[in-house]
């Protein structure tokens, strides 16, 4: 009897560590990001997307603009990242980026903890789900960021001979053996 007792014991046990380790649902991951405001926290990320493109590429390309061409050149030059920024910000990027969220913390979080984090609980649990967030936010941020690099890099790849090409035709007078000065 005393087997017994033990036995069953050790299967609840057993059962109750299952359940307590069961990964996150999908709706409960979902109501988490919402509750994190995943969105405008990726929105805040790609804002800084036309800044950075227009820095680099007013450096990268261009040493010095004659001022009666400078109009065109910010007409060229603002047309391209309006394109990159479109090609790189889209619904089937931001999807991805989502997904790939969804899909890291479900593999990080239990759906306990994904529970605690949403009820704020300031438990044993609450604080393992902290020592697990900068493991959350590297993946996902790392992957969002990696893809819209590649993305960024794709765009460059297949816009980038034209919008020098642009440039070369308002600083150059269409010289197409005209080098841009590249710093």
């Amino acid at each position: 009897m005393k087997k017994l007792h033990c036995l069953a014991a050790i299967i609840l046990g057993m059962a109750v560590a299952t359940v307590q380790a069961a990964p996150a649902s999908r709706d409960s991951v979902e109501k988490l990001l919402q509750i994190q405001n995943f969105d405008r926290a990726l929105d805040d990320q790609l804002k800084t997307l036309p800044t950075t493109v227009r820095n680099e590429l007013r450096y990268a390309p261009l040493k010095e603009i004659p001022a009666d061409k400078q109009a065109q050149v910010d007409a060229v030059l603002d047309r391209y990242v309006d394109e990159l920024v479109a090609y790189t910000d889209n619904p089937t990027v931001r999807a991805a980026t989502h997904y790939l969220s969804v899909q890291n913390v479900q593999r990080i979080y239990t759906q306990e903890e994904v529970d605690a984090l949403i009820q704020f609980y300031n438990t044993p649990v609450g604080k393992r789900i902290v020592e697990k967030m900068p493991r959350y936010i590297t993946a996902t941020m790392v992957v969002s960021m990696n893809m819209v690099k590649d993305r960024m890099i794709d765009f460059q790849r297949q816009r980038r001979r034209a919008f020098e090409g642009e440039l070369r035709q308002i600083l150059c007078d269409g010289d197409n053996d005209c080098q841009l000065s590249r710093k």
